[in-house]
């Protein structure tokens, strides 16, 4: 089990701080940073970053702190090295676009195609792509979480989409219908 001792108490954590010490000395963008924190800083950030994961939307459930897979203790590390130096990012990820209109002088462009925002940060998130997501048991990898407006199974669809995709049935050609 990954612990993380803060003034002397234990907590539950994806990585320690041997681990995110070793991962992170990898990291051009992260390490001197990393480095730089005391032991209780590290752990605390530690400690959030295991928190906002748990509090994702996992396609098997949030994995258990006493055996992580590496990636989840990877994306853990990532997390804790942006929550020491961005406190704000275990409020919330980032958000996504809805701008309809831009324009410079004369010259305006209008546009609706919204993009979703992702519910971590960019690096994390990344390794954690194929494991968050609904458990909708179609054993689909599609999940739009991706800054995407939506994805390719029918639960993803824009609900600007007038089509109701529940009238069709394994095996109907969609595009022949309208």
């Amino acid at each position: 089990m990954a612990t993380v001792e803060i003034a002397g108490n234990d907590y539950p954590a994806y990585a320690d701080v041997d681990f995110a010490d070793e991962y992170l000395a990898g990291d051009f963008s992260r390490a001197s940073a990393w480095a730089a924190l005391g032991a209780d800083p590290k752990g605390t950030a530690l400690v959030s970053a295991t928190r906002l994961l748990q509090r994702q939307l996992w396609r098997a459930g949030a994995p258990a702190t006493d055996d992580p897979p590496a990636v989840v203790a990877e994306a853990a590390s990532l997390l804790a090295a942006d929550i020491a130096s961005k406190p704000g990012l275990v409020d919330g990820g980032s958000t996504g676009s809805n701008v309809k209109a831009v324009g410079a002088g004369s010259a305006r462009v209008e546009f609706f195609r919204p993009t979703a925002g992702t519910p971590l940060p960019a690096a994390a998130f990344d390794l954690l792509r194929g494991l968050l997501g609904p458990a909708d048991g179609s054993g689909s990898d599609s999940v739009a979480l991706d800054n995407t407006a939506y994805g390719s199974d029918a639960w993803q669809r824009s609900r600007f989409d007038p089509t109701d995709y529940a009238l069709f049935g394994e095996g109907v050609d969609e595009s022949t219908h309208s």
